[in-house]
């Protein structure tokens, strides 16, 4: 699964034309930091409860932590944030990354949140 960012150059929704600009600054102001298949949680990787949840098509969260093996694609430094509310929200359990992203995602989650080995 794709592991995507609130910030506008990078975010794909947004730059695909799905939620507007003044969606994406909402998402912001609620605590946003990524989502994983339009689920935008914070970086704590709590699920927030935002409008655009109600509108959203794909699975449940509940459905998606059924899935034994949930692996997220995500590179770039900019996105190591989002990677890490991933993680820590068990939104993914296995991750393809670059090493520079890697690298940024276990500096913040000295701060974070407490990554299972």
């Amino acid at each position: 699964m794709g592991v995507g960012t609130i910030k506008p150059a990078y975010c794909s929704l947004f730059q695909g034309g799905h939620i507007s600009s003044q969606e994406l600054k909402a998402i912001r102001a609620a605590g946003a930091v990524g989502d994983v298949t339009g689920l935008y949680y914070n970086k704590e990787g709590e699920l927030l409860q935002i409008p655009f949840h109600r509108h959203r098509i794909g699975m449940a969260l509940e459905d998606i932590l059924q899935i034994t093996t949930r692996v997220g694609v995500a590179g770039s430094a900019e996105k190591a944030e989002a990677v890490l509310g991933a993680l820590c929200g068990k939104y993914i359990n296995s991750l393809v990354t670059d090493n520079l992203t890697a690298i940024r995602v276990l500096e913040l989650a000295h701060t974070t949140c407490q990554l299972d080995s």
